[in-house]
């Protein structure tokens, strides 16, 4: 009996996939005369029917069944539902369930954030369950309904929905959320004002709400630290300066947030507590430049010594801005540092370098200690290669270096050549050597204003190449592949590298070593550029007078009995 029952549940669900309505409502009324268990699947299937009549059938069989699987999809049908009666129907289905059960879907739909799904379920909710619910989750369904006297009434259970509106509704809801905590007005509700308030991570539009509810209700527990942040929120800068030492924590919060104006508000206020907080955030180095700047002109606006000694010694931040940032400010102050080192800070960081050179040796570290600096590298560079022979000793040091960065020989080459006189070959000559070509070409520009002229082939290449002479190459030989190869695997001017190299081994291969005709033989083999330590090209690309030499390395290492 139970296997024919079966087959007639399954005959009928599949009479839910006719077109003919008459003939779905037909098979749900006898699946729902059924009372089977096995009813339930197609039922639910049926709760989606585009004809209401069958909707409204299906969620009465559910409800007779009352089977527990069908719960979430009857509570999804119900609050989808367009039609007002349909929906009458559906919901009065629910009530035949374990409230229990209802209580998790039906709370979870009224968190989300589509409206209309939210105003369904607390309709549920209300119409329900409402006596299974307790004072918080109650307050969650009448603040969704806009029962804004009936929330006030629930006290404290209701702070915490409130507070979530505050600060993730709509802007009516938040004024609406605000006024019923001023309402409320005990200490917790307050808390969650003050809360919003103090949280720069929350949305202005929420804080700005929360500042009019702490100001705009009779709490008895506002105190000035509370008005100062309600202030910041507000923008209200001329309440901060009378609020005094019980403004500094907030405004030190705020200017850290990143609002520069808490920066001038310290100032104003003045005392040795805003001097601190004002060189603090200036020192923090987490801090964006602009904050820093902000603070830093903070500092000038209080233009008084304690101000001046706080800016001190971030005249050697190691951010360059920051140095700056104080330097300036003391100028402004009219504070010029006393001391010798931190004299010299100041000079730099105004860039006043006739001062820094005018100080002779005692410059040389702080000097190379700023060519660090890429904003002021050049003018440190050019300092330096002033101020005599212990300067061009620094910069013979600093070239023997192997890891100084590239951009910084480059410059100092520069700088000497600017500087250009016979005592700055010495370094300049060590550049020759090196591994860096345009580093090698810079120091030739630089030794040309010296009246240097090259005496070995190796020096004469570097010089062709620097002047773009490329057809002085091929005469030179072995000592012009050194540099042609470098070329090549940094990608430098490679239309013309290659060029060179296939003339250089078609006029004399044989003065190529075996390791020079083995790198450029690998280009030969390989499908790609790069796979021989090369950068890629395009279509016009110079891969063709690369492959032209490739090929003439291969043949000078075949006929030196080197096969590859």
């Amino acid at each position: 009996m139970r296997t024919v029952n079966r087959m007639l549940l399954r005959r009928r669900a599949t009479a839910l996939d006719s077109q003919d309505p008459y003939v779905r409502l037909r098979a749900v009324e006898k699946l729902a005369a059924s009372g089977d268990a096995d009813a339930v699947e197609p039922l639910i299937i049926a709760l989606t029917d585009p004809t209401p009549e069958i909707r409204t059938l299906a969620a009465e069989a559910l409800a007779t069944i009352s089977d527990a699987q069908a719960i979430e999809p009857l509570i999804d049908a119900c609050l989808r539902e367009k039609r007002w009666a349909v929906g009458q129907e559906l919901t009065a289905a629910l009530a035949a369930f374990e409230h229990e059960k209802l209580l998790a879907p039906l709370l979870a739909a009224l968190g989300t954030e589509d409206t209309a799904l939210q105003q369904a379920a607390a309709s549920v909710l209300r119409r329900v369950v409402w006596e299974s619910l307790d004072d918080a989750q109650r307050a969650l369904v009448l603040v969704v309904q806009n029962e804004w006297d009936e929330v006030v009434g629930l006290g404290r259970s209701a702070v915490a929905p409130l507070r979530v509106t505050l600060i993730n509704g709509t802007l009516q809801s938040k004024r609406r959320a605000a006024e019923a905590l001023g309402g409320i007005g005990t200490a917790e509700a307050y808390q969650a004002v003050l809360s919003i308030v103090q949280d720069p991570t929350i949305a202005e539009a929420a804080r700005s709400t929360a500042a009019w509810a702490m100001r705009s209700f009779a709490w008895d527990r506002v105190g000035d630290t509370d008005l100062a942040h309600s202030a910041i929120v507000l923008d209200n800068w001329d309440d901060l300066a009378k609020l005094g030492a019980a403004a500094h924590a907030p405004l030190a919060a705020a200017l850290r947030a990143g609002n520069e104006k808490a920066a001038r508000a310290l100032a104003d206020i003045g005392n040795q507590a805003a001097v601190d907080a004002l060189a603090g955030v200036l020192e923090d180095q987490r801090q964006p430049l602009q904050v820093r700047e902000a603070a830093a002109a903070g500092l000038v606006r209080v233009g008084d010594k304690r101000a001046a000694l706080s800016l001190v010694p971030i005249l050697s931040h190691p951010i360059w801005q920051i140095r700056v940032a104080a330097a300036d400010a003391l100028a402004d102050m009219g504070q010029e540092p006393s001391d010798h080192a931190t004299r010299m800070h100041f000079a730099i960081a105004r860039r006043d370098w006739a001062t820094v050179v005018s100080e002779g040796d005692s410059a040389i570290e702080l000097l190379i200690e700023t060519l660090s600096h890429r904003e002021v590298c050049v003018d440190a560079a050019r300092a330096l290669a002033s101020i005599g022979d212990r300067g061009r000793d620094a910069i013979a040091r600093l070239m023997r270096e192997p890891d100084l960065d590239a951009f910084v020989r480059d410059v100092v080459a520069a700088a000497i050549a600017t500087h250009g006189d016979s005592g700055a070959a010495e370094p300049l000559l060590a550049m020759l050597e090196d591994p860096d070509v345009a580093v090698r070409v810079s120091a030739v520009h630089a030794l040309e204003r010296t009246g240097w002229q090259p005496e070995t082939d190796s020096a004469r290449a570097i010089y062709a190449i620097a002047h773009g002479r490329w057809d002085e190459l091929p005469r030179l030989g072995r000592a012009a592949l050194e540099p042609l190869l470098r070329m090549m695997a940094d990608g430098m001017a490679l239309h013309e590298t290659a060029d060179a190299l296939k003339r250089i081994l078609e006029t004399g291969p044989t003065r190529a070593s075996i390791p020079q005709l083995q790198r450029l033989a690998r280009l030969a083999d390989s499908d790609r550029p790069e796979q021989a330590g090369m950068p890629p090209d395009g279509a016009d690309g110079p891969a063709p007078a690369f492959g032209a030499a490739a090929r003439l390395a291969k043949a000078e290492l075949n006929r030196r009995g080197i096969f590859v």
